[in-house]
C-alpha cells in the first residue's frame, strides 16, 4: 500500500473507532438494527424515528420476519412504544415474543425501559425502573449525563418463557425474572444490592486539641481580624453542653455521587456571651468542607463560664459524613 493510500484511510479508521465507542447517550443518532432469535429463524428489524420528518406517525417501528426457504419473509410491522428508538432488543426462540430495552439517548428513564410485545405487535407490558427495582437499588446504578446504566446482557429462557433482566455491574449483577406469557414479575420487588445502598449520615463528633491558639491563627470575618491571643481552649465536651442552636450540614448530592465521606475538622471561637465569633475547617474533603462551614455559621451557644474567665474560648469538633 502506498503512503498516499494509507494516509487517506487513517482518518476513516479513527472516525470509525470513535463512533463505535460512543455510548447511546451521546450525539450519535439512532440507526436501523437487526435482532435474531437464538437459531436465527426469526428476525426483528428496529427502524428509528426519522428526525427530519415531522408527522404524527413518525416514530420508531419494528418489522418482524420469519426465515423461509427463499429467505426472510415479512410477517408483521408495528409501531414501538419508544418514540425515537430502543437501545437493544431480544427475540424469543419460538418467535412469539419481542422485548425492547431503554430509550435512545435517555437510558433508564421513562415508563418504557423494558417493553414486552407479542411478535404481531400486541403490547403485553411495559416497565419503568421504579416498577422493577427499589428506589435504594436505583440509587446504586451508575449514571452519566441523561442516562442511568442499570443493566445489560439480558436474556430469555426459551424453554420456560422467562425473561431474565441482569441489573448492576457485570461483576456484581443480580437478576429480576418476568413471565413472558403474562408479563408479570415472578418475585416480589426487593432490595437486590443492600451492600451498595447509600444511607447517608452526618454526625457531630467530639475532638479535642491540647495546644493553645496563637495570635492571628484563626480566621477573618469580612475585614475584621480577630486577635485570639487571650482565647482559652476548652474541651469540646464542655462546649457541646452549651449549644443553643446546632445546625448540621446536609449530605451534598455531588459528594454522594462522588462517594466522598470522612470527617471534616472544625474549629470555632466563641465569645463569653455565647456568640460565635469565628469558625474554620482544619481538614476534610473539599466537597464536604464547604457545606460544613456554611452550617457552622449558624451555631449559637449559651453564655459560657470558664475557670480563667476568658473573653473567648476555642473548641474543636468533627463533622462525620458516612454513606452507609
Amino acid at each position: 500500500m502506498s503512503l498516499r493510500a494509507s494516509s487517506s484511510i487513517a482518518p476513516l479508521l479513527i472516525i470509525a473507532f470513535f463512533c463505535s465507542s460512543v455510548r447511546a447517550d451521546s450525539w450519535v443518532p439512532a440507526h436501523r438494527k437487526e435482532y435474531f432469535s437464538s437459531d436465527r429463524k426469526y428476525r426483528l428489524d428496529v427502524i428509528p424515528k426519522k428526525l427530519e420528518r415531522r408527522s404524527k406517525n413518525n416514530r420508531a417501528k419494528a418489522i418482524f420476519y420469519v426465515r423461509e426457504s427463499i429467505g426472510y419473509s415479512k410477517k408483521h410491522e408495528f409501531p414501538l412504544v419508544n418514540e425515537v428508538s430502543p437501545v437493544s432488543a431480544l427475540v424469543s426462540g419460538d418467535g412469539r415474543y419481542v422485548v425492547t430495552f431503554d430509550n435512545w439517548a435517555s437510558v433508564g428513564h421513562g415508563d418504557d425501559v423494558v417493553v414486552i410485545y407479542r411478535s404481531d405487535g400486541t403490547l403485553l407490558r411495559k416497565f419503568g425502573l421504579e416498577e422493577l427495582f427499589t428506589r435504594a437499588d436505583i440509587g446504586t446504578f451508575k449514571r452519566t449525563t441523561g442516562s442511568i446504566w442499570w443493566g445489560a446482557d439480558h436474556y430469555i429462557d426459551d424453554k420456560k418463557e422467562i425473561l431474565h433482566l441482569k441489573a448492576g455491574d457485570k461483576e456484581l449483577s443480580r437478576e429480576v425474572t418476568i413471565d413472558l406469557k403474562t408479563g408479570n414479575p415472578l418475585e416480589p420487588m426487593r432490595d437486590l444490592f443492600p451492600e451498595l445502598q447509600i444511607s447517608p449520615k452526618v454526625e457531630l463528633e467530639l475532638v479535642d486539641r491540647t495546644d493553645t491558639p496563637s495570635p492571628g491563627e484563626f480566621c477573618e470575618a469580612s475585614d475584621t481580624k480577630f486577635d485570639l491571643a487571650d482565647a482559652t481552649r476548652i474541651p469540646s465536651q464542655q462546649l457541646r453542653t452549651r449549644f443553643k442552636r446546632l445546625t448540621l450540614p446536609g449530605y451534598p448530592p455531588i459528594a454522594m455521587a462522588a462517594r466522598a465521606e470522612g470527617k471534616v475538622m472544625v474549629e470555632v471561637v466563641v465569645a463569653k456571651t455565647g456568640k460565635l465569633l469565628c469558625a474554620r475547617t482544619l481538614s476534610g474533603h473539599p466537597l464536604l468542607a464547604s457545606p460544613t462551614i456554611r452550617a457552622v455559621q449558624f451555631w449559637e451557644f449559651e453564655p459560657l463560664d470558664t475557670a480563667e474567665n476568658a473573653a473567648k474560648v476555642v473548641g474543636t469538633f468533627a463533622i462525620g459524613f458516612k454513606l452507609r
